[in-house]
């Protein structure tokens, strides 16, 4: 039986091992933290909104492609969405709403800013695809269906610890 294989882990971190960020970064490749210093991530705070970022990858000889990683919602969701496309095709998206009922102020008072202003962050949530896919290359994006214009300062997201795995 075929066992998924490990190609690329991504932690945004500056600095693996002594060894500098990989050579081949996100096409928006700004990157944050937030309340623990080192612990990087991709996009954040005043950095990623009405934002698309786009990855290649060069990939041997393989049938399939497990997708993995981690999103963060930061502020003030409206039930706008983050997605994942490889190669154009969506194969991951969720939406988020920084508090979905109607006495805001119960949002406020029991939920976790961590980045940011003060309206409640949704942090690390799992995205995952696995796709029939044979080519030598994948691109990989993450956008937002946040409108064009949106201030990142108020409405932001990121992606932490992407990694590609083959069959």
């Amino acid at each position: 039986m075929p066992q998924w294989s490990l190609f690329s882990l991504e932690t945004f971190e500056p600095y693996v091992d002594g060894v500098a960020a990989d050579p081949n970064p996100w096409s928006v490749n700004d990157r944050t933290f937030c309340s623990t210093q080192g612990d990087e991530f991709l996009g954040g705070y005043c950095k990623f909104a009405a934002t698309s970022t786009t990855r290649r990858y060069q990939l041997p000889p393989h049938d399939k492609v497990r997708i993995s990683g981690r999103v963060h919602y930061l502020d003030a969701w409206l039930g706008e969405s983050v997605l994942m496309q490889a190669n154009g095709e969506t194969v991951w998206a969720q939406a988020h709403n920084w508090c979905p009922g109607i006495l805001k102020w119960m949002c406020t008072e029991y939920g976790i800013s961590t980045c940011g202003s003060d309206t409640p962050d949704r942090l690390s949530v799992h995205v995952e695809a696995t796709i029939q896919h044979t080519a030598p290359t994948l691109d990989l994006t993450f956008t937002s269906s946040l409108p064009l214009g949106t201030d990142p300062c108020k409405t932001s997201w990121g992606v932490d610890d992407v990694s590609i795995e083959l069959i």
